[in-house]
């Protein structure tokens, strides 16, 4: 396993990142790639603030600016400005898909499918990450890239200077299927789903879900005995492994929350009758099943969840053969902001559209040709 550190001045050079060839930033995705590279096992991609005052899963802004002395204001004026986690959901999204479909690309394309990708927000994850001293490393820092630029562009010191600057706000708008206005976050968030082979959608999911809680976050998993029709179900991997692998994933992005996985025996699991459940993270694939929930809750006089969609949308082109050498196809496959912002859909490589499905049936092929399955 090989990790890769992303270091940024505050979330918002994260989110603004220019992933195009001609960027300044484009190094970081050659980094990216070559950390790939290094491990055929799979890569930890770190994304590191280094301003702790511009954290939206910091506690609650208003508890902490009640205990506050003045010289604390200026942090929490900005953190104010910042907004919190729901504000933060859609472009977290398209941040996180970016760095997932680099690093999944490239190990699909190598034909290393069962690779472990993980991508884990400092910010939000609230303590750094170990780095093991025996792996392979790899940094990459915006603020030396920028100072880079700044000598061979514009003189000494000119674009470095600017990167201290925390800059505007930008319009981070969440993607919630409610019509008014919720809470910024919730003490328990629920999801379900399969989670075979735990792959870059589901991390992608798991970690949106885990953005919005502050206590506790309810994963129903489904049970084996439902799955019996699926394709390739030998391949499948058991409840107990699924479960495992969610657990893993949910303690390396947000090891403070409660992370409690049940068995999903229908489409509602404990969100029929959880009354402390206050969200619930979908994905395009079951926003139907978010909305049979919500009319089951009502006819129980139960709260209505705040319902948020993720949109992971592939794009048209096949992933190059060579993904630092072809801009066009590149580019195509990883800039989709301006469409996201106005449409709500993240533009990501088919390499990380590929579901479980998908997964299994290039098991199956290497089964049938006689190939060690791991």
């Amino acid at each position: 396993m090989a990790y890769c550190v992303l270091s940024f001045g505050t979330l918002e050079q994260w989110y603004s990142l220019d992933w195009s060839d001609s960027a300044p930033t484009s190094s970081c995705r050659s980094t990216i790639l070559t950390a790939a590279e290094s491990s055929p096992d799979g890569l930890t991609i770190i994304v590191r603030v280094r301003d702790p005052d511009l954290n939206p899963w910091e506690p609650s802004v208003d508890a902490a600016s009640s205990a506050s002395s003045s010289s604390s204001a200026a942090p929490l004026d900005r953190q104010r400005r910042l907004g919190g986690p729901t504000r933060h959901f859609l472009a977290l999204e398209q941040s996180l898909a970016r760095l997932y479909s680099i690093a999944t690309d490239s190990y699909v394309q190598r034909d290393l499918i069962l690779a472990t990708v993980d991508v884990v927000v400092e910010p939000l994850r609230r303590q750094p990450v170990c780095l093991p001293s025996h792996a392979p490393s790899f940094q990459w820092n915006y603020q030396e890239e920028a100072a880079v630029q700044a000598d061979t562009q514009h003189g000494k010191g000119k674009v470095a200077a600017s990167t201290n600057d925390h800059g505007p706000v930008p319009d981070l708008t969440s993607r919630s299927s409610d019509e008014t206005a919720g809470p910024d976050r919730f003490p328990v968030v629920a999801l379900g789903g399969t989670f075979d082979h735990l792959h870059a959608g589901h991390k992608i999911l798991l970690t949106m879900a885990a953005s919005l809680t502050t206590r506790k976050l309810i994963v129903g998993v489904t049970d084996d005995a439902l799955l019996v029709n699926k394709k390739h179900r030998d391949l499948l991997e058991p409840l107990e492994v699924r479960t495992r692998h969610v657990e893993r994933f949910v303690a390396l992005v947000r090891p403070e929350i409660e992370c409690a996985c049940v068995p999903l025996q229908d489409v509602y699991g404990p969100t029929a009758n959880d009354p402390e459940i206050e969200a619930l993270v979908v994905s395009e694939e079951t926003r139907a099943g978010g909305d049979a929930i919500n009319k089951l809750r009502a006819e129980k006089s139960l709260g209505v969840l705040h319902v948020f969609c993720i949109s992971l949308v592939a794009d048209s082109a096949p992933p190059s053969s060579s993904p630092s050498s072809n801009p066009n196809s590149e580019d195509k496959a990883y800039s989709g902001t301006e469409s996201a912002a106005t449409t709500g859909q993240v533009l990501v490589s088919p390499a990380t559209k590929m579901g479980s499905t998908g997964i299994r049936e290039w098991l199956a092929r290497r089964k049938g040709r006689g190939e060690d399955r791991e």
